[in-house]
């Protein structure tokens, strides 16, 4: 077959693979009982929670086996055991044979892998790879199928099952999936090694960004497989310069946790039944979900939330303000949270001596405001008793992101019950910019073995009084091994920004650190425009309408710290806001992200506008916010100033 023939056949499998998991998910699971209801928080009726049918890739292995008698299999969305085909669940131990060249024994039988692209829900390209032992002939022997029709009735209406006797999800026997071909011990891809897929990867790194993060197993590289799949039993640090796909890392990590199946599990490695995914804003939340929806079919085992609403939660209260960083070290201190502790304690003893059973965050931040009474001080640190001292009002303390993790730790020691009781993984995204007073309330909510995934970049630290090791981070939550080191792992491959875009962004790096490894080695250069005071939020729209008419099909942002302004002029233009994004702003087909650059982290867009580098808030001998907004860009950035450059940043 040519190759527009390969490709209608391949969708025709891949349409009979899609309909044979919508019958598979049009079961009823009937789930109860204490066990159940652990982890799927229902106990009800529901329908079984099966992925999209995507077919990812394709593996050719030099001789048939029992477990396939073709020869190659597909690795997909979920397991299908078909009359032509087979497809592995890309969680399972086999599916190592698609990502990686080691990782189980059917490794050194394969000659040849396919990768899929697709466009929307369609197969729309592959890639095939050859290895030592293929023959001359086609990589796989063509089998031609037809797309079955729709179903002419209604699926049948989920019926309950009877209370004595639970009906579990209908699954193939353990056997079609093998599991007992697991090579122990194999080596981490080496980080210079090849790229997996490299021409689908290079075209889906050029491609238009959609807004939100999608599902990249097609084109998973290795290393980033290494990660994603480690045992669940292991606690992992992620440091990366940005763009090496850390986010990409977290939502496939969260969903390969809840996706494996049990029998594969090693001895020792627990079972993940929910993992909570924590973000920087609620941004990054909106857009990571799409891609674990994708992952897992919907499944309410991965539960994705920003660090404010967790803290606003946490205090009780219905909103933490989004703002700058923390920047003074006790307001997020690791002593904040025993502080809170003592406050809530004395609390407690007053209600009780007044016969009042009501406890209240405000009558407790008075507490700690107070330090305590004569008779019972929180602490006899006079520094510490100057900052009670000066803490402001309630009212002024709940509209303060700089006083969240105080009011969340009140309300976390006040409270009877644990709202994230539960969870047996917590992934964490943007870890460098969590607190140590953040860490201490984190660390309390995960009450039993859980264990801990970090991903981040001390580089773009927004503040002085975050940790400035992993060291510390692993000491506060208890994960450093014998020797007293972090588990860290390194990422060091670029994908998001060109070459041209982290060259400039990496002057304001230490020269240690300022090498580049990015697979987008060519790119447009920095564009750098000087303007008037007075013109600098004009000239800042202009170049974004301008940069949008060359990406109509992807997305542009201008992050500044004077957004309003910006957003102003886009007013005097006739743009409008989009009622259903808070920071897109629409005209005549053309959208705009306007951002103020705490609210970018963790985003990507084909084109940014970075609006007075100068006015960006500065750590001791960093620029971490400033860093992060250059690195959002995926093909081209441009920075509009009217005051000088950070001296990193002058001359070309």
């Amino acid at each position: 077959m040519n190759r527009e023939e390969t490709i209608v056949n391949e969708r025709a499998r891949e349409a009979v693979y899609r309909r044979a998991l919508e019958v598979r998910a049009s079961r009823t699971v009937a789930t109860q009982g204490p066990a159940s209801q652990a982890w799927t928080r229902t106990g009800t009726v529901r329908l079984a929670e099966i992925p999209e049918g995507v077919l990812i890739g394709r593996v050719a292995l030099a001789e048939p086996n029992a477990d396939v008698p073709t020869g190659d299999y597909y690795v997909g969305s979920a397991f299908h055991q078909g009359d032509h085909f087979t497809v592995f669940n890309w969680a399972a131990r086999v599916a190592a044979t698609f990502f990686a060249d080691t990782g189980h024994d059917w490794c050194a039988d394969v000659v040849g892998r396919r990768s899929f692209a697709h466009e929307g829900d369609r197969i729309a390209d592959f890639e095939d790879i050859r290895f030592e032992g293929a023959t001359g002939g086609p990589l796989f022997q063509a089998r031609r199928l037809t797309v079955p029709k729709a179903p002419a009735r209604a699926l049948p209406t989920p019926v309950a099952a009877p209370a004595a006797s639970p009906v579990s999800t209908p699954m193939p026997a353990p056997v079609a999936e093998p599991t007992s071909h697991r090579a122990p011990d194999a080596p981490a891809p080496r980080a210079g090694a090849p790229l997996r897929a490299e021409g689908l990867l290079r075209r889906q790194l050029r491609a238009p960004r959609t807004g939100h993060l999608g599902a990249v197993l097609a084109t998973l590289q290795p290393d980033q497989y290494d990660l994603v799949t480690r045992r669940a039993d292991e606690d992992l640090i992620i440091e990366g310069h940005p763009g090496t796909g850390k986010t990409v890392i977290a939502a496939h990590r969260a969903a390969y946790l809840v996706s494996r199946a049990d029998h594969e599990l090693d001895e020792g490695d627990a079972p993940v039944r929910r993992v909570l995914l924590v973000g920087p804003t609620d941004e990054y939340a909106d857009h990571v979900r799409p891609a674990i929806d994708r992952l897992t079919g919907g499944s309410d085992a991965v539960d994705v939330i920003s660090l404010r609403r967790l803290l606003a939660t946490l205090a009780g209260v219905p909103d933490v303000p989004e703002g700058r960083a923390i920047t003074r070290i006790e307001d997020g201190a690791s002593e904040i949270f025993s502080f809170a502790h003592a406050a809530a304690r004395i609390h407690r003893k007053q209600q009780a001596a007044r016969n009042r059973t009501t406890m209240r965050l405000r009558d407790a931040y008075d507490v700690l405001r107070a330090n305590g009474t004569a008779q019972e001080p929180i602490t006899r640190d006079p520094e510490w008793d100057r900052y009670f001292a000066n803490l402001p009002r309630f009212e002024s303390a709940r509209m303060s992101r700089m006083l969240a993790p105080m009011l969340a730790a009140i309300g976390w020691h006040l409270s009877s019950e644990n709202p994230y009781a539960g969870y047996d993984c917590f992934i964490v995204d943007e870890a460098q910019d969590v607190m140590a007073a953040e860490w201490a309330l984190l660390d309390a909510i995960a009450t039993g073995n859980e264990r801990w995934t970090l991903l981040g970049d001390l580089n773009q630290r927004r503040s002085d009084a975050a940790l400035a090791s992993w060291t510390h981070v692993g000491d506060l939550l208890g994960i450093l091994d014998d020797a007293g080191d972090a588990p860290v792992a390194t990422i060091s491959r670029g994908y998001r920004s060109t070459a041209p875009i982290l060259e400039f962004a990496n002057r304001l790096l230490p020269k240690a650190e300022r090498a580049v490894r990015c697979v987008q080695t060519l790119g447009a250069e920095v564009q750098i425009a000087r303007v008037r005071t007075a013109t600098l939020h004009d000239e800042a729209v202009t170049r974004a309408a301008s940069l949008g008419t060359r990406y109509p099909d992807g997305t542009v942002a201008i992050i500044s710290i004077e957004h309003p302004v910006t957003e102003l002029e886009l007013t005097k233009r006739r743009w409008r806001k989009d009622p259903d994004h808070a920071y897109r702003w629409t005209r005549e087909g053309q959208s705009i992200d306007v951002l103020n650059p705490n609210y970018a982290r963790g985003l990507e867009w084909d084109a940014v506008v970075v609006v007075e580098p100068a006015r960006f808030p500065q750590n001791f001998l960093r620029h971490g916010l400033l860093y992060t907004s250059l690195t959002r860009a995926n093909q081209e950035l441009c920075v509009v100033h009217s005051e000088a450059l950070p001296e990193a940043l002058r001359g070309r």
